[in-house]
């Protein structure tokens, strides 16, 4: 855009830019078209073909022709395109203090020097907050490196000094100094502006001595003399050429590395300029002075090698800047092109919107994505223990916004969720992440409860729970269990009846997958029913020493010997496994022979005459409850027990006895191999012989 500031003065603008009259004046006119509308009026909007941002429509109505309404196109109105960062209170007040050097840097961060004489600091802004470090010394230009882990330069021109630090932002930062006053190589009087290359180069504006200097590598160097310079105050650096700004000149010096140096001047733009800065493009932005309806008047400038045009016009709005002048406003053009700068007037601090609105950094609990190049949706995995999923996003630009980060629940499955990325102007960016909460497989229970009461010592990797003992009247039971994970079912419980003798459960568990699962099994013996009262015995003819249902005939008070087992059957009965109720009694070792005894409901063995109760001693079990220790007589007695072997052979590999047993097998948990992970007491004292001596 192009236009003389001569064509700003016919258009009547005051020093302060546009006159806001003008804008009740048009405010007039569109109320005053709306109302015509509405009565039937025709009215006909058009343009100038020349029209260009800025510019209002001519508006014509049949038999009123208003005058068309332009602007020039230099000033650009109602276009929204700056915003003011200074907040007013805290750090990003600068009422009554005054700004400094300004700069943004690569880490996307803002240095504003403040330069109340009573506490130096110098204020950080990183796109959402303010905040501030006291300083020693009056921060009267500011320039980052150019890097993202940056040192902080900073000019003193009261103290002339050259500063820089390499912790700027922490709660005690450190500078130090590598330039005091003199006219010496490295030395400086009323230092300006700085600058910094990608190599790291430091450029000073040595305004007092009217020279630029230069330290690389520790060294300091001194630019060939600028003949004819008056007052320098800063540098920068495009398409290959260096350009000085000259206060009192009204100029531009500008070289490139092998030429001399020359004079850029414009009458126009170029009065009094002071601090300048290039964009990515090659083009100067420069705040300078501009004609106005009374003198001269603040504006930036821009310059694309070939012409001028005004960018930010004089004005007190936002996106204006205001008349005071001050040596220590500055300027400076982000790594996007973006322009900010500071006004002393309006104590404020602004800054060019942002149209980029991309998302460059991802991270759901604690895992960074790598993202492509244009990316627009991302996925991700967790495991079902993760109960909701912490996302974090990061734009591009630190000036924007994104809706959607935070904490959020997780369902199993798949979780969507949408990211936006809102710029400080055009338009937003949507993203989508998808998280995918896995299935569980957990198939274990948390406890089993009977009758509402949770089984002792219950443990969720001990599978099987036997021998539990109920009254003979407990006809039912209420057998529940409850998952650790309560998406798994359970199937198995209720209410359930109870035999006598032993009942087996198994209580069966599938995970929420619906691959994995689990059986527990519960063993409860519920008791026989009390025998009924034995009825007395018929009389006998010979007295019986107790109420036996073999009566003696045998008159002899002597007591036969007690046998021993290995050399005469017992005197009393052996009882076997059998669940025979009348078990028929062994020969009795008295060469008389016995009476048949009466019939008798009573199942219990009869005694023989004269001996007391305790000359038939109970039959001793030596089988051990070690699984696989005692099968049968044939097991050799000198073997070491082997746990999980259960044919007595020595080893696990029980597939010949489960082919003999299967039910025990099926009952008790065979896997593949015929190795047995399930095995209760009480299964293994219901199927095995046992064996059993005489004393």
């Amino acid at each position: 855009m192009q236009a003389s500031l001569s064509g700003i003065n016919q258009k009547g603008l005051n020093s302060r830019g546009i006159d806001m009259k003008k804008y009740r004046e048009l405010a007039a006119v569109v109320v005053l078209v709306i109302f015509l509308v509405a009565a039937g009026a025709m009215a006909v909007v058009s343009f100038p073909s020349s029209a260009e941002a800025g510019y209002m429509p001519i508006i014509t109505i049949p038999a009123i022709t208003f005058p068309s309404i332009t602007l020039p196109p230099d000033i650009i109105l109602i276009q929204n395109r700056f915003r003011e960062i200074s907040t007013g209170t805290g750090a990003g007040d600068f009422s009554d203090t005054g700004s400094g050097g300004l700069d943004a840097g690569m880490n996307n961060l803002l240095a504003v020097g403040s330069l109340d004489p009573a506490e130096y600091e110098i204020r950080f802004f990183d796109g959402q907050n303010w905040f501030s470090r006291d300083v020693d010394f009056r921060p009267s230009g500011l320039e980052w490196e150019q890097s993202r882990t940056a040192d902080l330069y900073a000019s003193d021109d009261s103290g002339d000094s050259i500063y820089v630090s390499s912790n700027p932002t922490a709660k005690f930062p450190t500078w130090t100094k590598v330039a005091g006053k003199g006219s010496g190589l490295g030395q400086v009087d009323n230092p300006k502006g700085l600058m910094t290359n990608d190599s790291g180069t430091l450029y000073v504006v040595d305004n007092g001595n009217k020279r630029v200097q230069y330290l690389s590598d520790g060294e300091w160097y001194e630019f060939p003399e600028i003949v004819g310079a008056d007052s320098l105050v800063d540098i920068t650096f495009a398409n290959f050429t260096f350009y000085v700004t000259d206060f009192m000149e009204n100029c531009i010096w500008y070289r490139n590395i092998f030429s001399p140096w020359f004079k850029l001047e414009d009458s126009t733009y170029l009065n009094y300029p002071t601090y300048i800065d290039s964009d990515s493009e090659g083009n100067l932005y420069i705040l300078s002075w501009v004609p106005g309806d009374v003198g001269n008047d603040r504006a930036i400038v821009k310059y694309d090698g070939s012409d001028f045009s005004l960018y930010v016009p004089p004005g007190e709005n936002v996106g204006n800047i205001g008349t005071t002048f001050s040596f220590s406003e500055e300027i400076s053009i982000d790594q996007y092109d973006r322009l900010f700068y500071s006004d002393n007037t309006y104590d404020r601090v602004v800054k060019e919107k942002n149209d980029i609105n991309e998302i460059i950094a991802l991270n759901v609990n604690g895992h960074d994505f790598q993202l492509m190049e244009d990316w627009s949706s991302a996925s991700h995995m967790v495991g079902s223990e993760v109960d909701e999923a912490q996302i974090m996003a990061y734009p591009e630009c630190p000036y924007a916004t994104i809706d959607g980060i935070g904490t959020f629940p997780l369902e199993f499955g798949l979780n969507e969720f949408t990211l936006t990325c809102i710029p400080e102007t055009g338009s937003s960016n949507e993203y989508a992440v998808n998280i995918t909460r896995e299935l569980s497989d957990n198939a274990l229970l948390s406890d089993i409860q009977l009758d509402s009461v949770s089984i002792d010592g219950f443990n969720p990797t001990l599978y099987a729970y036997t021998g539990i003992e109920v009254a003979n009247d407990k006809e039912t039971i209420e057998l529940s269990a409850i998952p650790q994970d309560p998406n798994a079912s359970v199937a198995g419980t209720g209410t359930l009846s109870l035999d006598v003798g032993e009942n087996i459960f198994v209580i069966n568990v599938i995970a929420q997958d619906g691959v994995s699962d689990q059986q527990y099994i519960v063993g409860i013996d519920r008791a026989e029913a009390p025998a009924s009262p034995s009825p007395s015995p018929s009389p006998s003819s010979s007295p019986s020493p107790s109420p036996s249902a073999s009566p003696t005939p045998s008159p002899s008070p002597t007591p036969s010997p007690t046998p021993t087992p290995s050399t005469s059957p017992s005197a009393s009965p052996t009882p076997t496994p059998s669940q025979s109720a009348s078990p028929t009694p062994a020969p009795s070792a008295s060469s008389e022979p016995s009476t048949t005894p009466e019939p008798s409901q009573s199942t219990e063995p009869s005694e023989s005459p004269g001996t007391s109760p305790q000359a038939s001693p109970e039959p001793t079990e030596t089988d051990s409850d070690i699984p696989g220790t005692d099968w049968g007589d044939e097991a050799d007695p000198e073997m070491t027990p082997v746990p999980g072997d259960f044919d007595g052979d020595g080893n696990i590999d029980n597939s010949n006895w489960i082919k003999e047993h299967p039910g025990i097998a099926a009952a008790a948990g065979v896997v593949a191999g015929g190795t047995l992970i399930l095995v209760t007491q009480w299964t293994i004292k219901k199927f095995k012989k046992k064996k059993k001596t005489k004393e």
